[in-house]
């Protein structure tokens, strides 16, 4: 029914441009400033003007600021007016990241719409004003009666996230239709996401394919005082956009934390304190990822030194690569330390660097230096 609607409004609304109008849009960013484009009213987007700046624009913008006003980058342009692109790497990207959050909202509520038989019922109820540093994404629904002493396991949050990586990979738009208040009475203002319309409060992203890690990782009872028990669902992402700068700095990963599930993420508007500040990541991911390049470099700099590499001297477990153990266990060592002899330091972990990689397998860094030409000799 909203699809029809939706569908029937967009039409409607095309009808009233019959003859092609144009508008000029002049551009006010760093590159190409003052530059002025003719497009099509009520036909062109922001995205449209970004393809006339350079693939970067097109691939890098998120949303689009116009004549001080934040726009959907498929959201058509009603008026010759003055346009910027917003990224994630911008100084300020704080709208940025609420569209990215509401985006990553509604491809939950889509899959959880679809991911029920049809004998249950799936009603969405709205997707719940938290801030971006809370943590996490909610969407709040009222499931069937008959599920109401359902809990759900690991690989039922493993079952949703799959399907939700599924239409990211589809690479589908995010479709805003703007509606009089008369037909917001009966469809609201909806945005269409694929074949699902929902209720949206703000812009979104332009399409799924912006999303990259994206896992859905806990649910809730809310107490409230309707009949009708009310689920509060959870989830966490990463933009694709910022994938390269997470993974040079620590290497987040999202996929074996399970922190989001020890609370339900609350926030009070207008209250600074609220529950649910977390910072999920996989200290495991975290300290491989270090581990693995810190041995790697170790390992580099052994070479470039000429120092022999000898089978008897195998000291590391695991299959470990072998090296000069005195020169390999300084050089490590020094690297994990910044040269001083103490604890290794991550967030929120403390491990002794003498047992910094004995705890960590090192069969991937192996075949890495295979595919690398060097040799290595086990036992």
């Amino acid at each position: 029914m909203r699809n029809e609607l939706f569908t029937k409004e967009k039409e409607r609304q095309l009808s009233l441009h019959p003859r092609i109008e144009k508008i000029e849009v002049k551009y006010a960013g760093k590159l190409h400033p003052g530059s002025v484009f003719i497009m099509n009213k009520a036909l062109s987007t922001p995205y449209n003007c970004a393809m006339h700046l350079s693939e970067w624009h097109c691939k890098n913008s998120v949303l689009a600021f116009v004549d001080g006003e934040i726009w959907d980058m498929y959201r058509p342009l009603t008026k010759s007016c003055e346009i910027e692109f917003l990224t994630f790497k911008d100084e300020d990207p704080e709208e940025v990241n609420k569209a990215y959050w509401r985006s990553c909202a509604m491809i939950m509520a889509c899959v959880l719409k679809r991911a029920f038989k049809d004998d249950y019922s799936v009603n969405l109820v709205k997707a719940p004003e938290v801030p971006v540093i809370s943590g996490a994404f909610c969407y709040d629904v009222v499931l069937d009666n008959k599920l109401n002493d359902w809990k759900p396991t690991n690989d039922d949050f493993c079952s949703l996230t799959r399907d939700a990586r599924k239409l990211i990979h589809q690479d589908l738009p995010f479709e805003t239709l703007c509606v009089e208040a008369k037909v917001a009475h009966e469809m609201f203002q909806h945005n269409m996401f694929g074949d699902f319309v929902d209720v949206s409060e703000g812009p979104h992203i332009p399409r799924t394919s912006f999303c990259f890690q994206y896992e859905i990782t806990a649910a809730h009872n809310l107490q409230t005082d309707q009949s009708e028990l009310i689920r509060r669902f959870q989830g966490v992402s990463l933009p694709v956009h910022l994938k390269d700068t997470i993974n040079d700095n620590i290497g987040w990963y999202y996929r074996d934390m399970r922190l989001m599930k020890e609370k339900m993420v609350t926030w009070q508007k207008g209250c600074k304190e609220y529950r649910g500040h977390y910072r999920p990541v996989s200290l495991t991911s975290v300290l491989g990822n270090i581990m693995e390049q810190i041995i790697l470099s170790a390992i580099t700099q052994h070479v470039q030194d000429s120092q022999q590499i000898r089978p008897s001297q195998h000291c590391l477990r695991d299959r470990s690569c072998l090296t000069n153990p005195m020169a390999f266990n300084e050089k490590v060592t020094w690297l994990v330390n910044g040269g001083r002899d103490e604890d290794v330091v991550l967030p929120g972990l403390v491990l002794p660097g003498n047992k910094a990689f004995d705890t960590i397998s090192h069969s991937i860094l192996l075949d890495k230096l295979l595919l690398m030409t060097w040799t290595c000799i086990l036992h």
